[in-house]
């Protein structure tokens, strides 16, 4: 073997080496760096809790989807869903109003004489919730006006600040501040613990959840869309 040949030989011998070397390092470091999952967070997705508004590199483990809540620790992300389960927990067996649950069993107002308090109450909810409960049913619709009553027992012990700091579902069941970025956080929260998919919809001045039951978009009763626009975006992804 002349010279050359011997020197290009030992060369490709040592960038051989050297690539398999590097290859090895790559590979360690990627296994360094794949965050084991504890096992209270097992099926469970990491995220990162940057919302659109306030930037962050923090990751946090999170049960539904990509949602956050708005919260920026692991510590306020698992204090809002448990609060919130507890909640669900406690009231998902409490019954529905009278007229609510006498709707839903087929009663009525125009069975009752004008201006009584049963042709009130049963015409009050045909006119909020009828739509809504024909098309999705008595069952899904008593879990989702539920959700609401339960979002509604929180939102009522927070004040709203008037100066845009509240964002997250956290703010408004441990720091008693609301405004709308944090109550949809809330009842997205709520809505996800209950099994529906949510999504809360933006704009420069203005946020909105809408909740999937039987493939459809609503909020509050009525069908909506969660199709992006000029002005309207999502500021959260649906649950699933």
């Amino acid at each position: 073997m002349g010279s050359l040949y011997k020197y290009t030989y030992i060369r490709n011998l040592v960038q051989c080496a050297v690539l398999a070397m590097v290859i090895t390092s790559l590979s360690i470091g990627s296994a360094i760096a794949t965050p084991t999952i504890p096992s209270k967070y097992k099926g469970y997705k990491l995220v990162s809790t940057h919302l659109s508004t306030v930037p962050t590199s923090n990751m946090i483990y999170v049960k539904y989807g990509s949602h956050t809540y708005g919260c920026k620790t692991q510590a306020e992300y698992d204090a809002v869903l448990g609060k919130v389960q507890s909640a669900i927990k406690a009231n998902i067996n409490k019954p529905l109003d009278k007229y609510c649950l006498a709707f839903m069993a087929g009663d009525k107002y125009t069975n009752y004489k004008e201006g009584t308090e049963m042709y009130k109450g049963l015409l009050c909810v045909l006119k909020a919730d009828g739509y809504f409960i024909f098309k999705v049913g008595n069952v899904d619709a008593t879990r989702i006006f539920k959700g609401s009553n339960i979002y509604a027992s929180f939102s009522i012990l927070a004040k709203d600040p008037k100066n845009g700091s509240p964002n997250s579902a956290y703010d408004v069941l441990f720091r008693k501040t609301k405004d709308c970025d944090a109550g949809e956080q809330l009842i997205s929260a709520i809505f996800d613990c209950l099994g529906y998919s949510s999504v809360i919809m933006a704009n420069d001045h203005h946020a909105s959840h809408a909740v999937k039951v039987k493939n459809i978009w609503w909020y509050m009763g009525t069908p909506t869309t969660i199709t992006e626009g000029k002005t309207v975006y999502r500021l959260t992804q649906p649950s699933f």
